[in-house]
């Protein structure tokens, strides 16, 4: 539960500062929504050909959401109560519960803000006991997550050209089932520093401070510290110099140090456009680069060469965002150690389309919308990951087309595990009229473990929506699932056919 005895104080607080919120808040949107499906499909339990069972599941599945908009408090929370119905077996009969909420408030006006987090979802936990797509195959390997975190903060201006933030957040994740372990983690950031925008001295101070604490194995702490100074010495040019200290504790295979390091070079800016910086040191080396040649694109490059703390020894990082009149293009890149538990917590869902407001899409049956990447499944240890992905969107009025694209490699800290996973998404949607669209759709994944073997996922999918009101609106979809592992037992195919109606109070 979300309220459980260890999240007691999340909700505690954001029921308080719910309270409080009133005193600020604008308009208030409540809508109620009821969702009424039936799906036939010809393998309810994912069997390999030959033992396909066909059953036909009933969905009654009622929900609520609350939004505001407020000048200083914004707010969005969204609870779906998933009835899945099994005509031939009733005994596999549950109820899923959904719940989403993001709470930002600004409590002492441009000084204190605090934010709070909590979503309850189903996720694939244990990818040995079937790889299933969403909740409507029983006796599968996905089970509850339940993830929450609060977050009080402090962010002011110091004068005309000082900027202080000082976060402190708290988290926790649960999972029902699988391998990783339920997991606290606590972070805290400090930056005060005078930007580069700045004539004379630039400089920056910051310290981080990230502690995971899972369960049933040991903890993974990070800690650093990093002070910035910069000279100018012509127009385009400043000396720059940088210190620090990395270091940490993680349950590992490999040989991590904790040290002091520095680097000294230059930042150069030719113009408000672009900037390059490169520095190199003692157990340091950066390089950035920053250009923008219009509005509507802006490259980032980063490479830092760190030999102390618990890192990759030579990270990359690029984000490249490209918008025309039709079409938005998008790359990125990243390197890093990390876990499932902390990126349940903070929220790091990867490939989760969201709306203008950047919140999770929910389709008709409440669930989040998301993007197949991987069929990993949740393990309780560190690992790094790189991690590229890359989107086209292009939209001509009436038709949209979307292609998503990624690779992800992790390498495991304990059991040295490597793992690949590639991603492919080709999605067409086609406006017929105003309230009739027709949507296309093709994913792969490919998934391999040295040393275990492959799970390869393809999906195809074909819907066909019409809003009769702003109040009701209907979908009829197909899809076929094709799931291949090593493990050919666990081979199977799944064909689908499903009808929706949605009914809204608004």
């Amino acid at each position: 539960m979300l309220c459980s005895k260890k999240g007691f104080r999340f909700c505690l607080a954001a029921l308080l500062l719910l309270k409080g919120a009133t005193l600020y808040a604008s308009d208030w949107d409540l809508r109620g929504r009821l969702s009424v499906s039936g799906t036939h499909t010809d393998n309810i339990n994912l069997a390999p050909e030959g033992q396909q069972t066909r059953d036909t599941v009933y969905q009654i599945n009622p929900g609520l959401s609350l939004t505001n908009d407020g000048s200083r408090v914004k707010l969005k929370l969204g609870y779906n109560m998933q009835n899945l119905f099994y005509s031939n077996d009733s005994s596999n009969n549950t109820t899923n519960h959904q719940f989403l909420a993001d709470l930002k408030t600004e409590l002492i006006k441009d000084w204190f803000y605090f934010d709070w987090n909590g979503q309850v979802y189903q996720d694939l936990l244990s990818p040995e006991d079937g790889i299933s797509q969403d909740n409507l195959n029983p006796n599968t390997g996905r089970g509850d997550v339940v993830s929450t975190s609060y977050s009080p903060q402090i962010r002011r201006n110091i004068g005309r050209d000082v900027a202080l933030d000082l976060v402190y957040t708290e988290g926790r994740v649960n999972y029902s089932s699988g391998a990783a372990s339920d997991t606290k983690t606590q972070s805290t950031t400090f930056d005060l520093g005078r930007g580069r925008d700045v004539t004379g001295v630039d400089w920056h101070l910051s310290v981080d401070d990230f502690k995971s604490k899972p369960e049933n194995s040991a903890p993974f702490i990070r800690q650093s510290a990093e002070a910035r100074v910069g000279v100018r010495v012509g127009s385009e040019v400043r000396l720059v110099a940088y210190a620090g200290r990395e270091q940490g504790e993680i349950e590992s295979s490999n040989d991590y140090q904790d040290g002091n390091y520095w680097s000294a070079g230059f930042f150069w800016q030719p113009s408000p456009k672009s900037s390059f910086e490169l520095t190199k040191g003692d157990n340091d080396q950066q390089m950035h680069l920053r250009y923008s040649p219009q509005v509507r694109t802006q490259i980032s490059i980063s490479n830092i060469q760190r030999d102390v703390g618990i890192r990759p020894s030579s990270a990359w990082f690029a984000d490249v965002n490209h918008r025309t009149r039709r079409s938005v293009w998008t790359l990125g890149y990243s390197e890093d150690v990390t876990s499932d538990a902390i990126d349940a917590v903070i929220g790091t869902v990867f490939f989760v389309p969201t709306d203008e407001e950047g919140k999770p899409i929910i389709n008709d049956q409440g669930e989040r919308v998301i993007i197949p990447f991987n069929i990993i499944g949740t393990v309780d240890e560190e690992f790094t990951r790189a991690l590229a992905t890359g989107s086209v969107t292009y939209n001509t009025g009436k038709s949209t087309l979307l292609l998503f694209l990624s690779n992800e490699t992790r390498d495991y800290e304990v059991t040295l595990r490597h793992i690949e996973s590639q991603s492919a998404r080709l999605g067409w949607n086609y406006q017929f009229k105003a309230r009739t669209s027709f949507d296309l759709g093709h994913s792969i994944v490919l998934s391999n473990e040295e040393g275990v073997g492959r799970a390869d996922s393809r999906i195809y999918d074909v819907s066909l929506f019409h809003r009769f009101s702003r109040k009701a609106n209907f979908r009829l979809a197909w899809r076929q699932a094709d799931v291949e592992q090593t493990n050919i037992s666990n081979n199977y195919r799944e064909n689908r056919i499903s009808a929706t109606l949605t009914l809204t109070s608004k």
